[in-house]
C-alpha cells in the first residue's frame, strides 16, 4: 500500500502560502515513485493573511494513483512564522548641558493592514550621551526590550 504524506511547511505572516508538496512511500520490489502516475492534490486553509499557527494541509486524489488498489492519504500542518518587525531609533538633538530628550523608536514592517496595536511593550533604547557630553553625534541603540513580538532591531540612529 503506498501512503502519500503531506510535507510539513512554514511560511512567514503576510506571505503567500509555500508550494504544497508531498511525498510517497511504501514502494516495493525496488519500485520508486517513478511508477506512479497520477498526483494527489494538496490544500490547506491557511491564506496570506492567516494568523500564526498551524494549519492542515491535507491531500486528496480524485483519480486513484495508478500503483495500487490502496491508497493512504496522510495530513500534515503548515505552521506560521511572525513577520520579523524593524526598530529603528529616532534621531534626536539636545543642546549642550541640557538632559537627553525622551528616546523614542519607530517600529515598521507590517503587513496585511496591521499597525502599532499588534505588539505589546515597548523597546529600550540606550545612548551614551549625558548631559555633560560634549558636542557631537552619539549612537541610540535600539533592543527588543519588553516587546512582545519577535522584532528584530535595525541599524542604530544617531544623537545629535
Amino acid at each position: 500500500m503506498l501512503t502519500v504524506t503531506a510535507d510539513d511547511l512554514s511560511k512567514t505572516y503576510g506571505a503567500a502560502n509555500p508550494t504544497l508538496t508531498y511525498a510517497i512511500t511504501g514502494f516495493v520490489n525496488s519500485d520508486t515513485s517513478s511508477v506512479v502516475s497520477g498526483a494527489p492534490s494538496l490544500s490547506t486553509t491557511a491564506t496570506t493573511g492567516s494568523s500564526v499557527g498551524g494549519y492542515a494541509i491535507i491531500p486528496y486524489s480524485r483519480y486513484p494513483l495508478d500503483y495500487q488498489l490502496q491508497l493512504q492519504l496522510h495530513q500534515r500542518h503548515a505552521d506560521g512564522e511572525p513577520r520579523h518587525l524593524d526598530v529603528t531609533a529616532d534621531e534626536q538633538s539636545k543642546m549642550y548641558g541640557t538632559a537627553n530628550p525622551t528616546l523614542t523608536a519607530t517600529i515598521t514592517g507590517y503587513v496585511n493592514g496591521d499597525t502599532g496595536s499588534v505588539v505589546s511593550g515597548a523597546a529600550s533604547l540606550s545612548t551614551t550621551a549625558s548631559t555633560g557630553s560634549d558636542v557631537g553625534t552619539y549612537a541610540i541603540t535600539p533592543v527588543v526590550g519588553t516587546l512582545s513580538r519577535a522584532i528584530i532591531p535595525s541599524a542604530s540612529s544617531t544623537a545629535r
